[in-house]
């Protein structure tokens, strides 16, 4: 039998681009860069992680289909998602109709979390955050793996792993022949890492177990999710992924104890350290900040919204809770089965608004319902007064 030509690795990374977050501070308007990486053999390839608007995902297939044309005879044949996050899936539905007869696959554990993600609650999150149809109408869900997590590429193995990362429904790709990870939001390259989900000592754990299991596979190659578009891959940034996970711990924790920092200026104490211990990672959006809240308030905010009734946080002047409730049933929240309806009266530039949210654990029982009602107003224009 005649000897396989090896699989060859290329990587594209989209650029960083703005985002409808509502907040003044340029360096709170901008996605960090997502990197998509293409494993081709002599006749076939996967695509992994393709990127989250429409505009992206197609500069993404006129890149494949750059690379694929030196090869007339080499197909796309599938395209692997590594975790459950929008911004590594959402191009995929593009990227189909441009190669046809393509599979989408990713391990069950992510396909589950894809379904919730997919979700009208969870992508019109998402769809605010980059409006005007910037995201692609279809959505797709990916096909399982099999129990063992394998499939092939020309005869070459390829296995995904499931792990815990900056989202519980997370994995990696490992190709053995060529010593190959893709980490996915496993690994990072220098971009603030989102630790919004990852928001406690046991999840952040978990994810530092995932950085091991990826070192004793003991990599030649390591690609990020996440990187300056320049920056080599290697096992060097199983290291850096560690090491920022400690370190922001490590600081959240000295400023939480630290009774000299008023409680509501200890996000922006946290945040401002953060920044200044990693002033060359790419400008993003307030994911950032939603993560260093999280970790402050000790609760998963990962899809906090930051615009309140068409009301910019930073524009608003004065928020008044009217009526507040809060009853929780148990201590066991499954944060992905959640309801919430509003509604709003604007008037004079001011927002009165009744709220209602309501979370079901994993066995359908309600376990936590909130009202509020409440009335924002926007700053005074000084100059009419």
């Amino acid at each position: 039998m005649a000897e396989l030509i090896p699989l060859q690795v290329d990587t594209y990374v989209s650029p960083p681009i703005k985002t409808a977050t509502g907040l003044a501070d340029p360096q709170k308007q901008w996605w960090q860069p997502i990197t998509s990486t293409l494993i081709h053999g002599p006749a076939s390839a996967v695509l992994v992680d393709p990127p989250i608007t429409s505009a992206q995902a197609e500069a993404v297939g006129e890149w494949v289909d750059s690379i694929l044309s030196l090869y007339p005879d080499k197909k796309l044949r599938y395209i692997y998602i590594t975790h459950a996050h929008g911004d590594h899936y959402f191009g995929a539905s593009i990227i189909q109709k441009r190669f046809a007869g393509v599979e989408v696959l990713a391990t069950a554990k992510v396909v589950a979390g894809i379904e919730v993600m997919n979700s009208p609650a969870v992508y019109n999150v998402w769809a605010g955050l980059f409006p005007d149809g910037q995201l692609p109408e279809d959505k797709v869900l990916p096909q399982a793996l099999p129990e063992s997590n394998e499939f092939r590429l020309d005869g070459e193995l390829l296995k995904a792993y499931d792990v815990s990362s900056d989202c519980e429904k997370s994995s990696f790709l490992h190709v053995p022949s060529i010593a190959l990870i893709v980490g996915g939001d496993v690994v990072y390259g220098d971009c603030h890492q989102h630790l919004g989900e990852a928001n406690s000592i046991e999840k952040r754990q978990r994810w530092l177990d995932a950085l091991e299991l990826i070192e004793s596979l003991e990599p030649n190659v390591v690609i990020p999710g996440h990187k300056r578009s320049s920056q080599s891959d290697g096992r060097y940034l199983v290291n850096a992924t560690r090491k920022y996970i400690q370190d922001f711990a490590r600081w959240g924790d000295e400023i939480k104890s630290d009774d000299s920092i008023d409680d509501v200026r200890k996000p922006d104490a946290l945040f401002t350290r953060v920044k200044q211990a990693s002033p060359y990672h790419p400008l993003r959006s307030g994911a950032d900040q939603i993560a260093i809240l999280s970790f402050i308030m000790d609760a998963a905010l990962s899809f906090l919204p930051v615009v309140h009734n068409h009301l910019f946080f930073d524009a608003v002047a004065a928020f008044a809770s009217l009526d507040f409730s809060l009853r929780v049933f148990t201590p066991l929240v499954n944060i992905n089965n959640w309801h919430h309806r509003e509604a709003i009266n604007h008037q004079a530039g001011a927002s009165r608004t009744y709220s209602e949210s309501r979370v079901w654990g994993e066995e359908g029982n309600m376990v936590v319902a909130m009202s509020q009602l409440s009335i924002l107003r926007t700053e005074a224009d000084k100059t009419k007064l």
